[in-house]
């Protein structure tokens, strides 16, 4: 997955650099003068996101950069967050309905097996996924004076 971006940051041997995001919005007739409509603004529209990325290109501050990012492991990333919650959570409904008689039980179990799956995601970005550097700057697009 490639993007533009701009440094920001020197840090060693990473640069700081900040991407637009683009939002599911981008296609839409609403967004035809650049403003989004209600629903861009409530779920964070078009913002500008910081990141670290390897600086293997020399960019210096300023610099009109492209990053790449592995688009498998940005899937990857993406499943842990949405999928294995969601799963986690109906499995355990399932597996505790087989079991027990009535609703609430079963229910209090997934919902509980739902918020356990966010907190152990939450630890796993803090502890492992965070010390990674998984964007690199491949090229200068723009070189800043």
């Amino acid at each position: 997955m490639n993007t533009v971006g701009v440094v920001v940051e020197i840090k060693g041997k990473y640069a700081v650099v900040e991407t637009e995001r683009k939002s599911a919005c981008d296609g839409c007739h609403k967004n035809a003068d650049g403003q989004g409509c209600a629903m861009c603004h409530i779920f964070g529209g078009n913002t500008r996101v910081r990141t670290d990325a390897k600086n293997t290109a020399g960019a210096g501050v300023g610099d009109r950069v492209e990053l790449e990012s592995s688009s498998g492991r940005m899937l990857g990333y993406a499943l842990l967050v949405f999928i294995l919650p969601l799963v986690a959570c109906l499995a355990a409904y399932f597996i505790t309905a087989a079991r027990v008689d009535g609703e609430a039980i079963p229910g209090a179990v997934a919902l509980a097996v739902f918020v356990i799956c966010f907190g152990a995601v939450a630890v796993i970005s803090r502890t492992v996924i965070s010390k990674r550097c998984d964007v690199e700057i491949v090229k200068i697009v723009d070189k800043s004076f």
